[in-house]
């Protein structure tokens, strides 16, 4: 059969279009507008490439880049996805490169044009302005202990050492740290409600130096002090048993961030090496938020430590001898290893804490510590913004005790038994023999008002540092 190639190509012309074209299709726009500009000079031997192109189609577009000392470019560089920018290093000085990019969607390419720059001829490039503070600036309610970070680099890929300087000057003339390796930094013994200013000098292993620009910072109220509240023997009902509790005094006030730090630093310089940092509550709001971040283990040891801080007796024994204070590991310390009748600072039991959190014999038996509003007395889920907030800033209960729903969950001395009391309804501590959880009480800011509610109670690893989890001591 004969085929009227005539024919074809007349009807190819009368529908406009090619056999390889596809209707509405459009290539990638050729990459233009580079940075470094075409023909420029001086330029760094670490410099970041920049360019622009587009698909019209909205179609994925990859790059490839090509670099080179020879015109036409040949060396391929890199294959980027979606992006108009490259960084270069380890470039000659005083050499003319050439650079192209080639843009392509899913079926064509659009070749670019061939650009040009030519680096320079200086032996040293400075480090980079530091960038990225924290505190960031301006930021208010900042500890009296604040990190400090910063960004910089150098464009060579040199060493940089870092001077830090920081005042109350809005040109700050105290150097505080010389030669820092890296670009972190803590500080100790600020004032409270301060404005600080702070600046970087970063300077590369040629000497080559950049003065960072001056920062920022307010710090925040004084802590508030501890205070315990006392807790007169009474009894409260656990359904239908009558539970017994003995006298006791009570933290006022969640342990704050700082009366953490306060005994965990006079601590670690007393023989207890492992005790956890803790976290100043979870996206504080203000100062005196709760501390949080901190297992069983490290709050047991920790109420040891404040009682020996204050020349007390400690509670807590590696074993029912009662011969060695517990100072460090993590041990499952029984009933048998505590000496509750000592003058020291303890965990309370369940049972006590349950009691406080009543009002003690003041109780007017709310749902919620202090009321049947919950949010008269409590930050949770509906009113915290996802934060801890600065302790006693919700009303009080009955007893003057803050904080005892919401904020921040409480651990309490007991291993976790479904039955509760457990054993003597007389001031009971809880099973005698290890177990798998711990008890905590009281929910936190990250809660709904279940768990809130003064009866609730909840079984717990105490090895986990759970981010919602302080306590609060009790002592005789």
């Amino acid at each position: 059969m004969r085929i009227n190639i005539s024919f074809i190509i007349f009807v190819l012309l009368l529908s406009g279009c090619s056999p390889s074209e596809e209707p509405g299709y459009t290539l990638p726009t050729q990459p233009n507008n580079p940075k470094p500009e075409n023909g420029a000079i001086g330029i760094s031997t670490a410099p970041t490439l920049n360019w622009y192109s587009i698909d019209y189609d909205g179609d994925a577009v990859t790059f490839s880049i090509y670099v080179d000392t020879i015109n036409p470019p040949m060396a391929f560089k890199a294959s980027l996805r979606n992006a108009g920018t490259l960084s270069l290093s380890g470039l000659l000085k005083n050499q003319t490169y050439y650079w192209k990019v080639n843009a392509k969607d899913y079926k064509d390419s659009t070749l670019g044009p061939v650009w040009s720059f030519t680096t320079g001829i200086v032996d040293n490039n400075p480090p980079t302005e530091p960038v990225n503070p924290s505190p960031a600036i301006g930021s208010v309610n900042i500890q009296i202990t604040p990190s400090f970070s910063w960004s910089s680099k150098d464009p060579d890929g040199e060493a940089i050492t870092y001077d830090l300087y920081l005042d109350s000057n809005n040109t700050p003339t105290t150097k505080i740290a010389v030669g820092l390796h890296s670009s972190f930094f803590w500080q100790y013994g600020l004032s409270h409600l301060t404005t600080y200013y702070w600046r970087v000098i970063a300077k590369d292993s040629k000497g080559a130096i950049t003065n960072g620009p001056v920062w920022n910072f307010t710090t925040g109220e004084r802590p508030v002090a501890p205070v315990l509240i006392p807790v007169d023997e009474g009894t409260f009902m656990v359904e239908t048993t009558r539970v017994t509790i003995s006298n006791f005094k009570i933290d006022k006030y969640e342990v704050t961030y700082e009366l953490w730090t306060e005994v965990r630093d006079w601590a670690l310089a007393h023989g207890y090496v492992d005790l956890g940092r803790g976290d100043n509550g979870r996206n504080p709001d203000g100062t005196n938020n709760p501390i949080v971040s901190v297992n069983w283990y490290d709050v047991v040891k920790w109420c040891n430590a404040r009682s020996e801080k204050e020349n007390l007796t400690p509670v807590y024994y590696t074993r029912s001898e009662q011969d060695t204070v517990y100072r460090t590991k993590e041990i499952g310390i029984i009933n048998a290893a505590v000496k509750w009748n000592a003058n020291g600072y303890r965990l309370p039991t369940e049972a006590e804490w349950e009691f406080a959190a009543h009002g003690g014999n003041l109780s007017h038996g709310y749902t919620y510590s202090g009321s049947n509003t919950l949010n008269a007395v409590a930050w949770v889920s509906s009113n915290s913004n996802g934060r801890t907030h600065s302790v006693g800033k919700k009303s009080a209960n009955e007893l003057g005790i803050y904080d005892m729903s919401g904020n921040a969950f409480e651990w309490c001395w007991d291993w976790f038994d479904t039955t509760y009391p457990y054993g003597d309804a007389n001031n009971p501590k809880g099973p005698s023999t290890k177990q798998y959880y711990r008890t905590a009480r009281g929910g936190s800011f990250d809660d709904f008002d279940y768990n809130c509610r003064v009866h609730n109670r909840g079984p717990y690893s105490p090895v986990i540092q759970y981010s919602m989890f302080g306590f609060r001591c009790v002592r005789r």
